[in-house]
C-alpha cells in the first residue's frame, strides 16, 4: 500500500484576523454546550463556562484547573463580584482580552475589581490600552486604579484625558466626576510653564478648565493671554468662553475684534460650517446690544468730524467723491452706493459709501435685520 502525503485542511475562519476570530467565542459564555466547568456565586446560582478557554486566557484560572483538572466548579464571593460583571469580565476572557471586544457599556471599576481578585494582568494590561478608555469612563477607570493601586492604569488614564483635553474641559459634568488627585494633577501641570502643557492644551482649554474647576488664577491668567491671541479662527470660541466664565474685559476685546473684522469672521466661519455659516445676529442678546452700541459710537464720531478736517471737493478733483459717512475725499471707483441702516440716520436716496464704512453697515445690518435671537452664548 502506498502513502502519499496527507495536506491539513483549514476552513475559511482561520484566515481571519485574530480579533474577529476570537470575537465569535464571546457567545459560548453561559452555553451549556460542551461546558465542562461552573462558577458558583454564593450556592445559590452558578454561570456555565469551559475549561479550554479559562486555560488558554487566564493565568489564576489556569494554575487551577492545571493543580486539579477534575474541579468541576468555582466558588464565588457574591458580595465582592457581582454576577454581571463577572460575565462581563468572561466575555472578555473568551475573547483573549483584545481591546476590541470592550464594550463601553461595562463597567470599568467592576471589570478591575475582577483582575486584582484574581489576580489577571491580561485584563489589566487591556485595561492600561486607549481603546478601553472614553470621555465617560476615563474618570472611573483611573478612580478604580487608585483605588486597587495600579499605576499603569493611572497613567494611562492621564495619557488618554491629554488626548481628549480640548472636548473633556468643555463638559462641566465630566470634571465633576475627577477624583481629587487626578484634578490636582493637572491643576499643577497648567499651573506651571507653558512650554510644559503647551502639548496637550492651550489657553482657551485652561480659560474652560479654571471656570468649570472654579480656579480663579488659572481663568484670570488664561483670560490675560487670550486677549492677545484673538484672531479671525479662535474669536467666537473665546467671546463663548468668555461670556460664560464672566470675563467681561475679555468679551469687550472679543466684541471690538467682531466689530472691526465681523466681515472676515462671518466669511471664516461660513468656509468651516455646512449649514450657511455663522452670523453677528446669531449671537446672544446682550453681546448683539453690545456690538451694536459700539457701532452706533463709531458713526456717531465719524458725524462730528471738525469741517476744516474735512477736504473739500474741488474743480481738480471731479473725479473724487466724498464718503457720506467718515467725509474722506476718494476716488469713485473706491466708493460705492449704499442703502445704509436707520442708525445712519432717516433713509433716503443711495449715498456714496468707502469699503472701510461699508463693513459697519454690512455689520450692522445683520444685527437689525435679525428678528430671532439664537442664543449661542448662555
Amino acid at each position: 500500500m502506498k502513502f502519499c502525503q496527507i495536506t491539513t485542511e483549514f476552513p475559511a475562519i482561520y484566515d481571519e484576523p485574530l480579533h474577529k476570530f476570537l470575537r465569535r467565542y464571546r457567545r459560548c459564555v453561559g452555553n451549556p454546550i460542551g461546558s465542562d466547568v461552573s462558577f458558583v456565586f454564593d450556592r445559590q446560582s452558578r454561570l456555565l463556562a469551559h475549561k479550554v478557554f479559562l486555560r488558554l486566557f487566564s493565568e489564576h484560572f489556569g494554575q487551577e484547573l492545571g493543580k486539579n483538572k477534575g474541579l468541576k466548579y468555582f466558588e464565588i464571593d457574591g458580595e465582592v463580584i457581582q454576577v454581571e460583571s463577572f460575565i462581563d469580565f468572561l466575555k472578555l476572557l473568551y475573547n483573549g482580552f483584545d481591546p476590541m471586544g470592550f464594550n463601553p457599556k461595562m463597567d470599568p471599576a467592576a471589570l478591575l475589581v475582577c483582575a486584582v481578585e484574581f489576580q489577571d494582568s491580561g485584563l489589566i494590561d487591556m485595561m492600561s490600552k486607549s481603546n478601553s478608555f472614553s470621555e465617560n469612563n476615563v474618570a472611573q477607570i483611573y478612580l478604580a486604579g487608585k483605588q486597587k493601586q495600579l499605576v499603569s492604569i493611572m497613567k494611562s488614564a492621564e495619557r488618554f484625558i491629554e488626548s481628549q483635553f480640548e472636548s473633556i474641559v468643555r463638559d462641566e459634568a465630566l470634571l465633576k466626576e475627577w477624583d481629587e488627585d487626578l484634578l490636582k494633577h493637572f491643576t499643577e501641570a497648567l499651573s506651571g510653564p507653558f512650554e510644559d502643557w503647551c502639548g496637550f492644551a492651550n489657553w482657551l482649554d485652561v480659560l474652560w478648565f479654571g471656570h468649570h474647576t472654579k480656579n480663579a488664577d488659572l481663568r484670570k491668567a488664561a483670560a490675560q493671554n487670550l486677549q492677545g491671541l484673538i484672531n479671525v479662527e479662535n474669536v467666537i470660541g473665546i467671546i463663548t468662553a468668555a461670556h460664560t466664565a464672566g470675563e467681561k474685559e475679555l468679551r469687550s476685546a472679543c466684541v471690538t475684534f467682531l466689530v472691526v473684522h465681523g466681515m472676515n469672521v462671518e466669511e471664516y466661519q461660513r468656509m468651516q460650517s455646512k449649514q450657511g455659516g455663522f452670523k453677528i445676529g446669531d449671537l446672544s442678546q446682550s453681546v448683539r446690544v453690545e456690538v451694536e452700541g459700539r457701532v452706533k459710537a463709531t458713526v456717531k464720531d465719524l458725524h462730528q468730524l471738525k469741517k476744516e478736517e474735512i477736504t473739500k471737493v474741488g474743480f481738480l478733483q471731479r473725479r473724487k467723491q466724498t464718503c457720506s459717512l467718515c467725509k474722506r475725499v476718494l476716488q469713485k471707483e473706491q466708493l460705492s452706493k449704499k442703502q445704509v441702516p436707520a442708525v445712519f440716520g432717516p433713509p433716503k436716496k443711495l449715498k456714496p459709501v468707502c469699503k472701510s464704512c461699508d463693513q459697519l453697515t454690512l455689520l450692522l445690518g445683520d444685527t437689525e435685520s435679525s428678528t430671532t435671537t439664537t442664543t449661542t452664548i448662555q
